[in-house]
């Protein structure tokens, strides 16, 4: 059985660390962490909304009824989900899927913490839809060097990537916090057809 801990307070002034799943029990309202979170899984239960000082990590999924706030990064070696709005004053890195209720917003969207796969997923995705050019510009390099070409490419070629129509919508919002150098309040496409 796997281990698990309830946190039932509202601050905390050091690091949550834990190796099976950390819950933040239901109805205490905002809680902050002046420190990371780090576990195996996150829960956080219905009426609590969670803050993070530093930043979110979990070897398996985050999963909140409400919304996701860190001051750093929010890494998950699985699926993020929120009930609200996940919002990250670093990056957002997932592996299986992504879902939220409102908004999003982060510094970059990336769809592995693993740079060699999603490297490989977009160099395949950006040739099989024709979009060579994007391509070459992840060929190769870090972070900083990628942005640095893709500035490079014409207003005209972004507006034509973000616009092709087979993307999901995960998809186009991490291309977006590429060409942006941000992902500043992205609404979830199905809330706003309500």
């Amino acid at each position: 059985m796997e281990k698990k801990i309830i946190i039932t307070k509202k601050i905390i002034k050091d690091d949550l660390k834990f190796k099976g799943k950390l819950i933040f029990a239901a109805n205490l309202g905002t809680v902050r962490t002046e420190g990371n979170i780090r576990a195996r899984k996150v829960i956080v239960e219905s009426g609590t909304y969670i803050y993070s000082g530093g930043s979110i990590y979990s070897s398996g999924y985050i999963h909140s009824g409400g919304p996701i706030y860190s001051a750093g990064e929010i890494r998950s070696g699985g699926s993020i989900y929120s009930g609200g709005e996940i919002c990250s004053g670093g990056n957002i890195l997932f592996s299986y899927h992504l879902k939220f209720k409102s908004k999003i917003s982060c510094k970059l969207l990336r769809i592995s913490p693993n740079n060699e796969i999603e490297r490989e997923f977009w160099l395949n995705k950006c040739r099989l839809f024709g979009f060579e050019k994007m391509a070459k510009t992840i060929e190769t390099g870090c972070v900083t060097e990628i942005r640095a070409r893709q500035n490079k490419l014409s207003k005209t070629y972004k507006t034509e990537v973000l616009s092709f129509p087979f993307w999901t919508q995960t998809e186009r919002m991490v291309i977006k916090s590429w060409f942006d150098s941000e992902l500043a309040e992205y609404v979830n496409i199905k809330q706003q057809r309500r």
